[in-house]
């Protein structure tokens, strides 16, 4: 076993370990688990069978098993991104109506701004 191999294997572990925890601590849902779990559980086994992983990527047209997890995770990455963009604009948006409707309920002339700025 290359050193690679037992560091992402260590590090798969401490993955798997540190989402029980949050599931636990209630951050992680049942789903959020099972993705994250299965992420880690692959990376822990193509650590283990590389060979495995070479094999696959020939079957779908990709040179090495290496070079197929990289094309993987940069597609996963760059649609974690989206969401993540999707979801802060989102979140703009629901911000942006809260603080219209507070504005709203709680107007102040220009003379109340004076005020608590000289205070």
């Amino acid at each position: 076993m290359t050193l690679i191999q037992i560091f992402l294997l260590f590090f798969a572990a401490f993955a798997l370990v540190r989402v029980g925890m949050q599931f636990h601590k209630k951050i992680l849902t049942r789903s959020d688990v099972i993705v994250w779990a299965s992420i880690w559980t692959g990376v822990a086994f193509v650590a283990l069978l590389p060979s495995v992983a070479t094999r696959f990527a020939n079957f779908v047209g990709v040179g090495r098993g290496s070079d197929l997890v990289l094309y993987l995770a940069a597609a996963v990455l760059f649609y974690a991104v989206f969401r993540i963009f999707a979801r802060i604009h989102a979140l703009e948006k629901i911000l942006t109506n809260l603080v219209r409707k507070q504005a709203l309920k709680n107007p102040r002339t220009p003379e109340d701004h004076t005020k608590t700025r000289d205070a």
